[in-house]
């Protein structure tokens, strides 16, 4: 390869290295520095071992994932404030009235969650 043709695969796109991955010939593995080597090469000349560019592509994966849950926690989170502020205000009233008994022990938690659950599915 030139050394253009190298830069540019250094700084291929997520979605360029997709791409590249799923043609990948039977048994080749893509290197994190974007080269394409087969089956029996265990180092890239770019000096990235077999193993080493497997633990950086599940690593990348672990840490999508889990980028994605806090987006998807954030967004549950959002739905429920603004459920919340839709509520009736007497429901929240009632609401707050069943927290203040949990939280001086006139109701265990289980009733409080079930008290809760009641008079949101009320709103719905």
């Amino acid at each position: 390869m030139s050394e253009n043709n190298d830069a540019g695969n250094k700084s291929m796109s997520e979605a360029a290295t997709r791409a590249v991955q799923k043609k990948l010939p039977q048994g080749s593995w893509l290197c994190v520095c974007g080269r394409v080597n087969t089956e029996v090469t265990g180092t890239c000349v770019c000096g990235i071992k077999k193993k080493d560019a497997r633990a950086v592509v599940i690593e990348k994966k672990r840490k999508d994932a889990e980028l994605h849950q806090q987006v998807l926690n954030k967004k549950r989170k959002e739905i429920r404030e603004k459920q919340f502020q839709t509520a009736d205000p007497d429901i929240i009233d009632i609401l707050r009235e069943y927290r203040e008994l949990l939280d001086s022990g006139v109701l265990t938690k289980e009733e409080f969650e079930k008290k809760k659950n009641e008079w949101l599915e009320l709103t719905r």
